[in-house]
């Protein structure tokens, strides 16, 4: 076996293994990775309904149960939805990031029945999810 000075041999327990050096472009692999992270993202059935609905196009969604990070990481994969979130609790797992990626945030309990802050005909599509 002709080994080029740029290879590497191993040898563990009477085997020999033959590594030929390769280069590894860091940038491009995460540029993939990032890639492959938001398409799985976007299987997700909650997901999918707004990929399917909107596709790229701007849209207002109401997020019932805002919780979760759920903002930023639907604005991560659609970044023309204005988002809006409605929870009991403002701080629920939510963080400064959330609340800059949100257009508008309703602190309220809806079993009250009082929807007088949330606009008639505005939003594109509302959904509850884990509430």
């Amino acid at each position: 076996m002709n080994i080029q000075p740029h290879s590497k041999l191993l040898r563990n327990q009477g085997l020999f293994l033959y590594l030929p050096r390769f280069t590894f472009d860091v940038s491009r692999f995460t540029t993939m990775l990032s890639n492959l992270k938001k398409f799985a993202s976007t299987r997700s059935p909650k997901f999918l309904f707004l990929q399917r609905s909107f596709q790229n196009r701007p849209f207002h969604l109401l997020d019932i149960g805002a919780g979760n990070h759920s903002a930023s990481k639907t604005k991560r994969l659609f970044p023309n939805c204005n988002y809006y979130g409605v929870d009991l609790d403002k701080n629920y797992n939510n963080d400064e990031a959330d609340f800059a990626a949100m257009t508008s945030f309703y602190e309220m309990d809806l079993t009250l029945l009082n929807f007088d802050v949330l606009p008639d005909s505005f939003f594109d599509a509302i959904w509850l999810v884990h509430v």
